[in-house]
């Protein structure tokens, strides 16, 4: 991955999850973590909820692999440009020096 496409600053909002031992109840601790990316729109889609088509916004988000961001996964959002993205999924590329991470989320309405 070529150091200049990654030019847009975003900001991973990553959720982690403790089980209490004394009710058995989850506590969520909630994670913020600014990152440089590259993002790439995916194709413009509609979908048809209520009877009223709107548009589906998608973007596929490379950020470098690093340990703060190890355990990125669909639970957590991603927000950019005063936009909030659901995950939809995570893949992890490349060995080393060369690891990155491949996010596709698309934007809430």
């Amino acid at each position: 991955m070529d150091a200049g496409l990654f030019r847009y600053r975003i900001e991973l909002n990553l959720k982690a999850f403790a089980q209490e031992t004394d009710y058995g109840g989850l506590t969520q601790t909630d994670t913020d973590v600014d990152k440089w990316a590259a993002i790439r729109w995916v194709q413009a889609k509609e979908k048809l909820q209520g009877g009223i088509f709107s548009s589906v916004r998608q973007a596929l988000f490379t950020i470098r692999y690093s340990d703060n961001v190890n355990t990125v996964n669909a639970r957590d959002t991603i927000t950019y440009d005063s936009s909030i993205f659901d995950i939809q999924s995570v893949a992890f590329k490349g060995t080393g020096n060369k690891a990155y991470i491949e996010i596709i989320a698309q934007a809430r309405e």
